[in-house]
């Protein structure tokens, strides 16, 4: 949690499932702070993600705000509240998060409680995230009932260069950054329901986002043959190398999330600056595989 003070150690406070109901009858100035609000945009979260954002209110005699998240044994992280909401007069708070590549997927409670000048702290509040692997598995994690995707062809880095998978299809058409689809855009110009869709350009144009990732994705089975599996350096963006894995994952009809995280082909490798090229051409060749 940037700008936020660590402390090992339990996070204080009555747990959720341990409040009695007459917490909330005590009188807001006597009784101990409150939180009252937690809020951000989504509640998914992926493995190695930067930058998600969260904030909320707590009740006037707050004077922080304490935070952990499920499955994080060592501590909790600790913010001081913020200006009063103009609306409730409560104090506001925020919080800018980042999540570890090894945090293990599916749900996580993110729980937050406030704590007054005397160190006294009040009932946690918990916000259920849906932490998924980088390889989009349609929250298969978190929900049971959903299904992983039928199969995906998944390009990782380690620095912030603009990498791109490229991919040949069994009818050597080209699916890559410039061309996303391998179906043709719908009349109205939105993407294709069936066939495979990149998840995003990673990087492109050396504009960070700090994902490394870019996902190939079939929701529906892909077409029989063989397909060819190409890694490009568009652009090094001043790094001086970049390595990089390619990993394929399938689901059968009775895969589960956990299955489906296991790569049925894996390969890894690295690329010199020298090698940047945005031409458009095939850059390394990694691997080739049959569906």
């Amino acid at each position: 949690m940037r700008d936020a003070q660590f402390i090992e150690g339990e996070l204080p406070g009555t747990a959720p499932e341990d409040a009695e109901d007459s917490d909330s009858d005590e009188d807001e100035e006597d009784g101990p702070p409150k939180v009252t609000a937690i809020e951000t945009f989504n509640l998914d979260v992926f493995q190695g993600q930067g930058g998600k954002a969260f904030r909320g209110r707590v009740s006037a005699n707050a004077s922080a705000v304490a935070i952990a998240l499920e499955g994080v044994d060592a501590g909790y992280w600790v913010i001081p509240s913020g200006s009063p909401d103009p609306v409730t007069e409560e104090l506001t708070w925020s919080a800018v998060t980042d999540f570890d590549v090894s945090l293990r997927t599916g749900k996580h409670a993110l729980r937050v409680v406030a704590i007054d000048e005397s160190g006294r702290a009040g009932t946690q509040l918990e916000l259920v995230l849906c932490v998924t692997g980088r390889v989009p598995d349609n929250r298969s994690a978190c929900s049971p009932d959903k299904q992983p995707p039928r199969a995906v062809i998944s390009l990782q880095w380690d620095v912030n260069a603009d990498l791109d998978l490229q991919v040949v299809d069994p009818d050597g058409n080209v699916i890559d950054a410039k061309h996303p689809y391998s179906a043709g855009l719908t009349e109205d110009g939105k993407a294709p329901m069936e066939g495979a869709v990149f998840d995003r350009d990673s990087n492109a144009g050396c504009v960070v986002d700090g994902v490394r990732t870019e996902n190939l994705v079939w929701n529906n089975d892909a077409p029989e043959g063989t397909y060819r599996l190409y890694v490009n350096l568009f652009d090094a963006c001043k790094q001086p190398a970049v390595r990089f894995r390619v990993a394929v994952h399938r689901a059968d009809d009775d895969d589960t999330a956990a299955r489906f995280a296991k790569p049925r082909l894996l390969r890894s490798g690295a690329l010199l600056d020298l090698a940047a090229d945005t031409s458009g051409e095939r850059g390394l060749f990694v691997a080739e595989y049959s569906f």
